[in-house]
């Protein structure tokens, strides 16, 4: 199946109204730890996503999150610090209905330049009952090099 790009949102409008989350801190006990992962090569093309974020003042790689299948999409820039990657933060709406921190962690790209790479992830659906008890769950995410990372995604509700 050939995969093509689709810009939802420019990257000045998908910074506005973002929550501000920190990466790392779990925000409940059940809360799982960092998840650091390497991606793997694609054989499906380039990545098909709502929201596209690029890497700190380049433009030259991409990161999308693809709601159907949880698929974590980067791309390797043409860096000289030769690591790009996507770092991304998944909420739980608890029993009460607040959001809380539930996991986080990076999918890094390390397989050469331009070249698309790929993180599966199993993710709670908005529409499901969670481990926290309640119906929710969300993900936002920034493109990072080793040395800077994009401002913060809006929140995507995974309900695909």
């Amino acid at each position: 199946m050939q995969r093509k790009f689709r810009l939802g949102v420019s990257a000045s409008a998908m910074v506005l109204g973002v929550a501000v989350t920190t990466f790392g801190a779990a925000g409940s006990a059940n809360a799982a730890g960092y998840e650091t992962n390497y991606a793997g090569v694609t054989s499906d093309g380039a990545a098909q996503c709502a929201y596209q974020l690029t890497y700190p003042g380049s433009g030259l790689g991409w990161v999308c999150f693809e709601k159907y299948g949880d698929i974590l999409w980067v791309t390797r820039s043409f860096y000289e610090d030769s690591q790009t990657s996507m770092r991304w933060v998944n909420q739980l709406k608890n029993s009460s209905g607040s959001w809380v921190d539930y996991r986080s962690g990076e999918c890094i790209n390390n397989l050469g330049e331009s070249t698309w790479g790929v993180c599966n992830k199993d993710f709670y659906e908005n529409s499901s009952l969670n481990a926290l008890g309640g119906y929710g769950s969300r993900i936002a995410y920034k493109a990072c090099t080793t040395t800077s990372c994009s401002a913060l995604s809006p929140w995507v509700y995974n309900d695909g």
